[in-house]
Parts: structure tokens; C-alpha cells; sequence
């Protein structure tokens, strides 16, 4: 049966690429520590503003000017006498002005303060965005992960390779192109279940995400003919795929394959953010999948095309399947099994090699790319070890003495 909610499981990034004053590459984590001062960024840029003694003088001048005729007078005379009672005794000058200079004075310096504080606070979020872990520890990580697996697959002959292929490419970094490999892509399925019992009828079951929290409930169900079927992948899956391709943008791409697969698909093992259906072509051009053979016929229509987004209809015993081509897996750099090293730019798209892996994603429908996992990786939170180095540190420039019987109810 066809499960009636699905419930997707996104990424939660934990750092970001920007860019520092000077142009280069640096990453960033998205919040600071504790998310004391998440989403603050300051108002106030320029700290001249707070000494300028022309813009107080005009401040006394404009407030006297509207103010001494009528009952507005009235009222800053009251004002004048409050000020006056506030500084009595302490000697100061009782004239008008000054004692208006003096009140004016005293609100710019509290709102220099204020600045001086917005100022302070943007330093501590600009260095605890600053991430420990730096864009080459990324890019050297990439480069070592691909070198290995070169090394364990091409060198020393390792058999496992088609093996990890087809259970998850995601874990191999390095993919063979010599001739005579097996090559692998990968696909999605979206899949309209037959009706039990109901010759020529199939479930249409749509689901809804009304919430935004990523769980997909039931929205309708119904039983419907072949056509009606065809009918509806042409105006709710294939339309929006194709809108999504002519974006060129994977983010874009993988957010609307995902809204497919969780709003329609009744296929199980596609219900998941890392799920794919993955399929080798061996040096005969034959299919090396578990599939059945309408399933990997389809996918090698697809692989001949090599058009991410395109999508191939084919029917089995369990129903209609609606294959949609995710792509080959090819290494991503030109030249990786000689040098290991990245290039400077992708050909044809001026992008740099941390670039390349920001936009990567490991899977279409996760939002995960290559950066964030090598990222997750190398990140460690050494907070507790920082706690632990300054208790050492106490511990041996301090000495500490208990009084008994002082306070007991701390030590409790």
C-alpha cells in the first residue's frame, strides 16, 4: 500500500562561504555560540556623528527657537527649572543654554555608548562567524578522500568498487572512466501503484505539505484509468521539471524533484531525502541493476540522453513509473587521477574549486552539498575543551580556600 504521509528530513547547514573585505574565500559558521546575538547586525557606522559640536549647538537653537512662544514656553520652563533642581548644589552655572548644552551632552553620550556597544557586539559576531575550520582544510580534504579512493580502486585493483557503487555512490569519491568500467547514474522514481483487483486502474494519491514542516500528509486519493494518469504526470510533474531545468540551478532543480516525489510518489524507498535508485552500464551498454527490465530499460534511455531532469514513463507489475534522470557520476575535476590537485576554474563556468563543491549536492533532493559534508567532517566544537583549559589554568596560578560552615548551602 501506499504510505499516506511522508516526512522529509532536510540538512540544517552549520557554515557558510562568503567572501572577507579583501576577496578571498572564507567560511562561516550561521550563528554564535548559545545564539546569544543570532540575526544582529549593527545600525550605527560612524562614531564622528557623536562629536559633532555644530549639530548639538543647532539641536539648543532649533528647540529654543519652537519653543518660546505660547504654552510650549510654559512647558520648556518647566523642563529648564526640572534640570536646574536635578544639578543643584553642584556648582555649575544656572544659565539657560548651558544648562541645555549640559542635558544635550548627556543624551549624546549615552547614545555613544550605546554605539560603542553595537560596535563591540558586531567584532564578537564577525569573530565567532569566523569558522576554525578554513577553505583549504576543505579543499586538501577533497583532494585526500579522492586520492585514496584513486589509489584503492585503480592501483591496488580493490573488487569492492562496483559494490559501493551500487549501494551508495555518495561514499566514493573517485569514479573510474577508463574503458571497459562499469559507469553508474542515477535516478528517481515516482511511481502510481496498481489497483488490486481493478483491471486497468491506478492509485492517484496526492499529498500536502500544509504546514511548511516538511511532513507530507494525504490531501486525496482516488482510483483512475491509465490515461488519466498520463494526464496528470504531463501537467504536475513533467511541466515542473521542465520549468526547473531551464533554471540550470541544482537547488532549484532538487527542490522540485522533492516536491514531486513527496506529493505524489507511493514507491517507499524513495520517501527519504538521501534516497536514489542508482544503475551500471557496462562496457556492452547493458544495464547492471536488481531492477526489473522496463525499470532499466527506461533508466538507459535516460543515461543516452544525459539531461539531468528529463524524465522516461515506463509500466511494470507494480505500476506506472515515472523515472527522472539525476545524472552520471563523473569526477568533477579534469586531471584528478594524475596530479590530485584542484584547478583554478571549471571550464566554462568560472568557478573556483570550493565554489564547485558549494554548489555540489550529494544527493539532488537533500539539501547537502559536497562543502557541508567535508565541512561536518573536519568542524569539531571544542567549547569543552576551552572550559576545561581555562578550569586547568585557574587550578594552577590560583589557590582556593574553603571556609567552613560560611555559606553551606552552596556546597550542597
Amino acid at each position: 500500500p501506499a504510505p499516506e504521509s511522508a516526512t522529509y528530513s532536510g540538512y540544517e547547514a552549520k557554515a557558510y562561504l562568503a567572501k572577507d573585505g579583501e576577496g578571498n574565500f572564507v567560511v562561516k559558521q550561521y550563528s554564535t555560540p548559545n545564539g546569544v546575538l543570532d540575526g544582529y547586525r549593527p545600525s550605527v557606522s560612524n562614531k564622528d556623528f557623536y562629536n559633532n559640536k555644530e549639530d548639538r549647538d543647532l539641536i539648543y537653537e532649533n528647540f529654543f527657537e519652537s519653543n518660546r512662544y505660547g504654552k510650549k514656553f510654559e512647558a520648556y520652563t518647566k523642563y529648564l527649572n526640572n534640570l536646574k533642581s536635578l544639578e543643584n548644589g553642584r556648582g555649575l552655572s544656572t544659565n539657560a543654554r548651558e544648562v541645555f548644552e549640559r542635558e544635550i551632552a548627556k543624551i549624546y553620550q549615552s547614545s555613544y555608548e550605546d554605539y560603542v556597544i553595537t560596535k563591540y557586539n558586531e567584532k564578537i559576531i564577525e569573530e565567532t562567524e569566523i569558522s576554525p575550520v578554513e577553505v583549504q582544510q576543505i579543499l586538501d580534504l577533497y583532494s585526500k578522500k579522492v586520492r585514496l579512493a584513486y589509489t584503492q580502486y585503480e592501483i591496488e585493483g580493490d573488487s569492492k568498487y562496483d559494490t559501493n557503487m551500487g549501494s551508495n555512490p555518495t561514499t566514493v569519491y573517485y569514479y573510474k572512466q577508463n574503458k571497459g568500467a562499469t559507469q553508474y547514474f542515477s535516478v528517481a522514481n515516482i511511481l502510481f501503484n496498481k489497483v488490486e483487483g481493478q483491471e486497468g486502474k491506478y492509485q492517484l494519491l496526492v499529498r500536502s505539505d500544509k504546514d511548511g514542516d516538511g511532513v507530507y500528509e494525504q490531501e486525496s486519493t482516488e482510483n483512475v484509468s491509465k490515461s488519466a494518469i498520463y494526464s496528470f504526470i504531463e501537467s504536475n510533474i513533467s511541466s515542473v521539471l521542465s520549468a526547473a531545468q531551464t533554471s540550470k540551478s541544482q537547488e532549484i532543480f532538487g527542490d522540485a524533484l522533492k516536491e514531486c516525489v513527496y506529493r505524489y510518489n507511493q514507491d517507499p524507498g524513495m520517501l527519504s531525502a538521501t534516497a536514489n535508485y542508482y544503475i551500471g552500464v557496462d562496457s556492452e551498454g547493458k544495464a547492471v541493476s536488481n531492477f526489473v527490465e522496463a525499470f532499466n530499460e527506461a533508466g538507459l534511455a535516460l543515461y543516452g540522453q544525459n539531461v539531468i531532469g528529463n524524465i522516461e514513463i515506463t509500466e511494470s507489475d507494480y505500476g506506472i513509473h515515472v523515472l527522472v534522470y539525476t545524472g552520471a557520476y563523473e569526477n568533477l575535476f579534469e586531471g584528478v587521477n594524475a596530479s590530485f590537485a584542484l584547478t583554478n576554474e571549471v571550464e566554462g563556468e568560472g568557478l573556483s574549486p570550493i565554489e564547485v563543491l558549494n554548489i555540489t549536492r550529494i544527493n539532488p533532493m537533500l539539501n547537502k552539498t559536497l562543502f557541508d559534508a567535508l565541512y561536518d567532517e573536519l568542524y569539531v566544537d571544542n567549547t569543552t575543551k576551552i572550559q576545561q583549559a581555562e578550569l586547568d589554568l585557574l587550578r594552577a596560578q590560583y589557590s582556593f580556600t574553603t571556609y567552613s560552615g560560611r555559606y553551606p548551602d552552596v556546597l550542597k
